[in-house]
């Protein structure tokens, strides 16, 4: 049986935490009902589960698809005042991200823009 995961990233110390919850399905509405406080993207997987003698296998996951920035902002590293305390976050999104693009999410933290990101809207 195919299981369909939601993986949400949250702020953490040094890196993201991330919450793993099993979803019905990729539903976008749905995973913002799950969502949890401090999330600032998430995205879904699958996972190929078998019940065997007794035991539950559990395959790779697969089929990532890209992440989902609820309230995040699209900004090409130009836009970003050139600032000495910029300098850094300028030069990661001008080489790391898609284009030139980061994402200033909901939290106030930056990600790299990559293939496949989508901004969501919030109310």
């Amino acid at each position: 049986m195919l299981k369909t995961y939601v993986d949400y990233s949250e702020p953490g110390f040094l890196f993201a935490e991330s919450e793993v919850k099993e979803i019905e399905s990729r539903s976008i509405e749905l995973a913002l009902k799950m969502m949890p406080k401090n999330c600032y993207a998430f995205r879904f997987y699958s996972v190929e589960v078998v019940e065997q003698g007794g035991e539950t296998l559990r395959g790779a996951a697969k089929n990532y698809s890209g992440w989902f920035y609820p309230g995040g902002e699209r900004r090409h590293w130009k836009s970003i005042p050139n600032t000495p305390k910029n300098q850094i976050l300028i030069s990661n999104i001008k080489y790391n991200g898609l284009q030139g693009y980061g994402i200033l999410t909901r939290m106030g933290n930056w990600q790299w823009w990559q293939k496949g990101d989508k901004i969501i809207a919030m109310s």
